[in-house]
């Protein structure tokens, strides 16, 4: 065999067999006419390595909005992943995968953005004014209890954004916007059938959607052990949904949370509550 063609093929081999651990979330939203009784819906399974916890916690900055965040705790990406605020703004992220990991952590962002969000804006048009704040590749989904919004945040400072006041929205981890396509030097395979599975779910019912049917969503299994909305993994180290967030944002009243939590070790755990009695000191988190 020519030499040229064997190294090649050992290249090709190796990429497959020694390709870098899947940092995946699914995101998704109703709103309008699109959710019984109206307001909004929006939820995240969030996939990661099963090496670090997870938390949810009650922020109260001294010259911000109080926000319930979804905090991982050790592992190799601590920090805030997504929340709620007591002006009932819920902001979710997903990793731009579609970029190289080498390659996002030597660009350039906005530290602690989605602390920046959650305490500084009120609703999804006062977030989409901070333009300025978006930079570092990522993809966010906004929502209140009157639209939702898709950001595309892309490098050198570009970003997209997609709004609905009476629709669904979804993203996984690649972009979707045609101006940003350029970006995607690598599509990941469960990325596409994430993407394909949960916009199937969404645009095939034309009935209002429910908190119990986000759930029965969010706990989707299709497409096996890497692939499904729900990831399980092949093996105990594998990457795997760890959380499932789901906001509930009704036109009057207020915001209810359900977290089906699943940290490494522990037996998996679903909660409940109405952010209200959180913001109000009536309950604590769980």
């Amino acid at each position: 065999m020519d030499c040229k063609i064997w190294l090649r093929l050992t290249i090709a081999l190796l990429l497959l067999t020694c390709s870098p651990p899947l940092y995946a979330c699914t995101l998704w939203s109703a709103t309008g006419e699109r959710v019984k009784d109206g307001g909004s819906l929006i939820a995240k399974n969030r996939d990661w390595l099963p090496d670090h916890s997870q938390q949810l916690r009650l922020i109260s900055p001294p010259d911000g909005l109080k926000y319930i965040g979804i905090f991982a705790v050790g592992g190799n990406a601590p920090g805030l992943k997504g929340g709620i605020n007591a002006q009932g703004l819920v902001v979710v992220s997903a990793t731009a995968g579609s970029i190289p990991s080498r390659e996002r952590k030597t660009m350039r962002r906005t530290r602690h953005l989605l602390n920046k969000l959650l305490s500084e804006c009120g609703s999804v048009d006062e977030a989409l004014k901070k333009g300025e704040w978006f930079i570092g590749p990522q993809h966010l989904l906004l929502a209140d209890k009157h639209k939702t919004a898709v950001i595309e945040i892309a490098p050198n400072a570009q970003h997209s954004v997609n709004v609905t006041q009476n629709g669904v929205l979804y993203h996984t981890n690649h972009y979707l916007d045609d101006n940003l396509l350029k970006y995607n030097e690598k599509i990941g395979k469960s990325s596409l059938i994430r993407q394909q599975r949960i916009s199937t779910l969404l645009n095939s019912n034309p009935q209002p959607f429910t908190l119990e049917d986000f759930i029965v969503f969010s706990n989707d299994q299709n497409a096996g052990a890497n692939n499904s909305l729900w990831r399980i993994g092949k093996s105990n180290t594998d990457t795997r949904t760890l959380l499932s967030w789901i906001a509930v944002l009704p036109r009057d009243g207020s915001p209810r949370v359900y977290v089906k939590m699943a940290n490494p070790g522990e037996r998996e755990k679903t909660y409940s509550f109405h952010t209200a009695d959180i913001f109000n000191g009536k309950t604590e988190l769980p």
